[in-house]
């Protein structure tokens, strides 16, 4: 038989991590202060526990499975925006929002309409980035269509905006090449009650908005309404393309010297109704807005866009047995577009092909269009 000796440091240490843990089993006070009781400790404060509820909210998201799923468990990357950090920062529509998810930027065409950008991809109207609003799609990639008036949408009705970084295309098809945006809107619930809100700024700014939330026999009803109207930015202007055309060909047509115009003016407004399983969300929105250039980087007061869209969404969500959810959904979207943009100031040279040849135009010279979808 093999004898084993132990000298005496190792005999210390080996009673140390054999008497430690019986100490603290056979005395679960030492873990406390005298002056707080077991009890004091162990209880929940209040405002921590609804602090608690709020996170575990957060946390979950339903735009990358489609289904809900903690946020850590979810594919890809994706970063959730609440209304809470929305008030705190300050922001007034998605495009300000957009601006401090990471990977995400905003640019601007010299017409003053917004690009969406994600991980440097965007496309031409940001079409390869998928906008949603309680996770049904609104705009019309292929088209073009429904692109701007989402992009500066007011932010009063949103609980939360889901960004996800990178392609969904094996969900939700070609548009979603470079990312999605999911806007949730309030329901009756997180509303209960009237909310009134004002706003006032410089450029003959005005805005204002009604947001209701009830719950009434099992009927939950969430409806909101939104305008806006102002000037826009009346930027100054020394000289523009058709200054520098000006001066190389001896015509007189550029308006700078001057100032941009930036019209706006936009109602917008959504109902949802929940009843036992069946929900109705329904959208609509009418933008009008002047452009401050036309065609081309030149001055210009007759340019202008609108934008009308709606959706109606009907759905019933029902769960015959456990594990086992089905959703019947009839929807119906509609995006109409059009715009008037200036090409050739009256008085410029225009280079058309032979046998015309050069010629000064008479008359302003347009490029108007129209999509519907």
């Amino acid at each position: 038989m093999k004898k084993v000796f132990l000298s005496g440091p190792r005999v210390i240490r080996y009673a140390i991590m054999l008497l430690v843990p019986v100490f603290f089993l056979l005395h679960p006070w030492v873990a406390f202060s005298e002056e707080e009781p077991l009890e004091k400790a162990l209880k929940t404060d209040d405002a921590l526990e609804e602090e608690l509820k709020y996170l575990q909210e957060e946390t979950y998201v339903i735009t990358p499975s489609k289904i809900p799923q903690r946020i850590e468990k979810a594919p890809g990357t994706i970063h959730v925006i609440t209304d809470k950090q929305i008030r705190q920062m300050g922001a007034r529509y998605l495009s300000e929002v957009v601006q401090t998810v990471p990977g995400w930027s905003v640019d601007q065409w010299f017409w003053g309409l917004p690009l969406f950008f994600v991980r440097g991809g965007c496309g031409t109207m940001s079409s390869r980035i998928l906008f949603m609003m309680n996770s049904h799609q609104v705009n019309n990639v292929n088209l073009g269509t429904g692109i701007y008036s989402y992009a500066n949408l007011d932010l009063e009705n949103v609980k939360r905006i889901e960004f996800v970084n990178g392609p969904g295309s094996a969900l939700y098809g070609s548009g979603a090449a470079s990312g999605i945006i999911n806007i949730i809107t309030k329901e009756g619930e997180d509303v209960d009650g009237l909310q009134v809100t004002g706003r006032g700024g410089s450029f003959d700014t005005a805005e204002g908005s009604v947001l209701f939330g009830k719950t009434v026999k099992g009927l939950e009803v969430a409806a909101y309404l939104n305008y806006r109207n102002t000037e826009g930015f009346r930027g100054h202007v020394d000289q523009d393309q058709q200054g520098v055309l000006d001066e190389r060909y001896g015509t007189h047509a550029s308006l700078a010297p001057g100032n941009m115009k930036g019209d706006l003016y936009q109602w917008d407004a959504q109902l949802t109704l929940k009843y036992e399983g069946f929900k109705f969300d329904g959208k609509y929105i009418d933008k009008k807005r002047d452009y401050p250039f036309g065609w081309r980087p030149i001055l210009d007061n007759m340019s202008n866009f609108y934008d009308k869209d709606y959706y109606l969404n009907l759905s019933y969500d029902v769960t015959p047995t456990e594990g086992l959810d089905l959703m019947v959904k009839a929807y119906r979207n509609q995006q109409k577009t059009g715009e008037r943009t200036q090409m050739f100031p009256k008085g410029s040279l225009m280079m058309t092909p032979p046998p015309i040849g050069p010629m000064i135009t008479s008359e302003n010279r347009f490029y108007e269009g129209e999509m519907k979808n």
